[in-house]
């Protein structure tokens, strides 16, 4: 059924059916957004994880490591027509 048949048989329905209808749908999300927030890691895991990932690209960071090579170009303007 579409989006448009749907809403076409919702309005064949009185204001108390229609309320219910939001009510129980409402429900339904609540219980779908409570189910997916389960599966998420939480806030101590995410911490770990990005600490982990700190960890590994610490190296990277440190002077000489491939991500500072081009911040001797950190004073020039880059968006700057020559």
């Amino acid at each position: 059924m579409s989006q448009m048949e749907i809403i076409e048989e919702i309005k064949k329905l009185t204001l108390v059916e229609r309320i219910s209808l939001v009510e129980e749908t409402m429900r339904l999300i609540g219980e779908d957004i409570g189910s997916r927030r389960k599966m998420l890691p939480n806030n101590d895991e995410i911490e770990r994880q990005m600490e982990r990932a700190a960890e590994l690209l610490k190296e990277d960071y440190r002077s000489g490591g491939a991500l500072t090579e081009f911040t001797a170009l950190d004073g020039e303007d880059f968006d700057e027509e020559r």
